[in-house]
């Protein structure tokens, strides 16, 4: 009985754990859009494959290549802006204080150079910007879902071929 209640004990805390812990997921094997309204900012996350990047592919050999990569870095990311937006209380489209695209997976490509497979996005709002912000998020990839961390608790759900609009406030500090 007594190993039972430590067993239950364990479990619980890994569970409350990992509600108020980011869940993270390795390269690419990861199809959520993680949304986090934390203290400071609003945290958008997801992990794109090389066929959602494909009209990046310059030469159109079926491979995105590191410097093909590189060279389309703002082109990628305002395409990505077509996806991913958000907008303060007023309606006006607000600019990310990060953006990061860090490669997550890449491999020996034909000719030798890195052939990129998938692509991590990370975007950060401050808090300062609207204590209210609308996030509308569009489907760019079959059998995304989207993970919502606020104040403790999350949910999840699948996103269809809609757009999805939400209002995030700032966490209660």
């Amino acid at each position: 009985m007594k190993r039972l209640n430590k067993v239950v004990a364990t479990a619980a805390a890994s569970l409350l754990l990992l509600s108020t812990t980011p869940v993270m997921a390795h390269g690419g094997h990861n199809n959520l859009i993680q949304l986090r309204a934390e203290v400071t900012r609003l945290h958008l996350e997801t992990h794109l494959d090389a066929a959602t990047l494909s009209s990046f592919d310059e030469n159109k050999d079926g491979q995105l290549t590191q410097t093909e990569f590189d060279t389309q870095l703002p082109a990628i990311k305002q395409w990505l802006q077509t996806y991913f937006s958000v907008r303060n209380e007023a309606g006006e489209l607000l600019t990310p204080s990060l953006f990061d695209l860090p490669v997550s997976e890449s491999e020996p490509g034909k000719s030798g150079e890195t052939r990129i497979s998938h692509v991590h996005m990370v975007q950060q709002y401050a808090w300062s910007l609207a204590p209210t912000l609308k996030v509308t998020l569009k489907p760019f990839e079959q059998g995304k879902r989207l993970l919502l961390f606020k104040e403790g608790g999350f949910f999840m759900r699948p996103l269809d071929n809609e757009p999805l609009e939400l209002t995030v406030s700032a966490p209660a500090q």
